[in-house]
């Protein structure tokens, strides 16, 4: 994997010559291994594990979140929306010969990196390359058109990133020991104070690991965002702070504090879990709105209005859910609306987003039948079986495969949630003509939300949407991957 390095596996081959499984002069497969970093700065990488405070978020400060980032994440760095540049050529870092004693501690020796152009420092790109014979390697370079586009790299973020220009050497030390995934980076720069890559305290570490990464892809998601923010002013209404709002999966606190600068008159947040919960409360806290929004560390379908209900003492006129996955029903947004229509909301209340889209088509792709299935991989070797219990089901971004669309995207599903009985059958048909000859392999599945206008009532087609099609280029698509589902008959 993208962690071969790290000390799990330095581990697990020093105990297996310790306790006598490999003999003396064993050949190791592979022989060797390298690590290769290159220094890069992208907008786009830090954006996953990192919110810039206010930017695109109408001043909100969301800085507490910046405060609990993970310090070393796993991207696939060639991905089309995940826009970069290199600041220095790949250079290797440590070289290991693997019928050696594994290397510990701080590398004595350091790299030298000569900046090729002027940017902004805002981490380490690593990756590795392991020799399975004399002169022939193998890795997962971001840089080689032909490495396993599958495997991921790593990325250390550099803490408050500085200037380099063109030419400047950086000395690069690799340290194996420092935190959990294995290694940590000692950056030096000509007339500046050193800096490092990643965090290493302990108890930081543990706590940033609490917090799940996809809220830091949703909040740097500006044009999701704002299709919430105005979807809220929708329902909300001309007079605003007559309203309460519910805000249902609140994580961060984001919707509620939009809410909040909306002129709502108050709002309950629900988040269920409790250290979410208490950061939401800090964010809130840091924007002086603690006195509008009340946060309930409760799972809104554990709650009624009445007796021992904390802040909600009444029905809401609005309620916001953003429990969209990648599967837009797979984190069960229709039995909480369906909970909250029941038993928190007045009569007719306006729901956001009010309406889900679910749109397919099907398409052939060799790249995406790599991911399912085993063809042949020049062994003459018999791999079948392992098709026989493949994934039924991949999330990943289209944008970064080669693939054919066979039919037109269609529309297999609609759900109004502010509909009476929008329960949905579980079955739905529809024919979807062929517009290319092809191997139907895969129904690729995306969505849309819908945000209606000034009072309940389906959307129309032209109503304010956000959507997760990899063909729409002004959707912050770091959000989202798409729903691939293998075809169990070829056609």
């Amino acid at each position: 994997g993208c962690t071969v390095s790290g000390r799990c596996f330095r581990a697990e081959l020093t105990a297996a010559r310790e306790c006598g499984l490999l003999a003396a002069g064993a050949t190791m497969i592979p022989r060797k291994l390298r690590l290769v970093a290159a220094l890069v700065q992208s907008d786009s990488i830090v954006g996953i594990d990192k919110r810039a405070c206010g930017a695109g978020l109408d001043g909100l400060d969301i800085s507490r979140f910046n405060d609990l980032r993970r310090w070393i994440r796993n991207v696939k760095i060639h991905e089309h929306d995940l826009k970069h540049g290199f600041l220095t050529e790949p250079a290797v870092l440590l070289e290991w010969d693997l019928h050696t004693v594994a290397p510990e501690g701080r590398c004595p020796d350091e790299a030298a990196l000569e900046i090729v152009r002027d940017g902004r420092l805002d981490g380490v790109v690593y990756w590795y390359q392991v020799e399975t014979a004399e002169g022939e390697w193998h890795g997962n370079s971001p840089l080689d058109p032909s490495s396993n586009h599958h495997y991921n790299q790593l990325v250390a973020f550099v803490e408050s990133p500085p200037s380099v220009r063109q030419h400047d050497q950086v000395a690069v030390t690799l340290d194996l020991d420092k935190i959990k995934h294995g290694m940590s980076f000692h950056l030096s720069l000509p007339d500046a104070a050193a800096v490092w890559a990643p965090h290493s305290d302990v108890a930081h570490e543990a706590q940033a690991y609490e917090i799940l990464p996809y809220h830091y892809v949703m909040i740097n998601d500006v044009p999701r965002y704002q299709a919430f923010r105005d979807g809220l002013a929708l329902a909300m209404g001309p007079s605003p702070h007559d309203r309460l709002v519910l805000d249902i999966g609140a994580g961060s606190g984001l919707l509620s504090l939009t809410a909040a600068r909306l002129g709502a008159g108050h709002i309950v947040a629900f988040e269920k879990d409790e250290a979410m919960a208490e950061i939401a409360r800090n964010v809130i806290d840091q924007n002086k709105l603690s006195h509008r929004i009340s946060v309930m560390a409760e799972y809104s379908k554990d709650v009624s209005v009445g007796e021992h209900c904390g802040p909600l003492e009444r029905r809401g006129e609005v309620v916001v859910a953003e429990v969209f996955g990648d599967d837009p029903l797979n984190e069960g947004v229709i039995g909480t609306i369906e909970h909250a229509r029941a038993e928190l909301l007045v009569p007719g209340a306006r729901v956001v987003p009010a309406e889900i889209r679910v749109v397919a088509a099907v398409a052939q792709s060799s790249q995406l039948m790599e991911l399912f299935n085993v063809k042949s991989n020049g062994s003459n070797l018999n791999l079948g079986p392992l098709n026989d219990v493949s994934k039924l089901r991949q999330y990943l971004r289209l944008r970064s495969y080669q693939y054919d669309l066979l039919t037109e995207p269609t529309e297999l599903l609609r759900i109004d949630l502010e509909g009476d009985g929008f329960r949905t059958n579980n079955f739905n048909y529809e024919e979807l003509p062929a517009v290319m000859d092809g191997e139907g392999q895969f129904v690729v599945m995306w969505y849309e939300l819908c945000f209606s206008g000034d009072s309940p009532g389906a959307c129309e087609e032209d109503c304010l949407k956000y959507s997760t099609s990899p063909y729409e280029e002004t959707v912050g698509s770091v959000s989202y991957t798409h729903l691939t589902l293998p075809t169990k008959r070829i056609v």
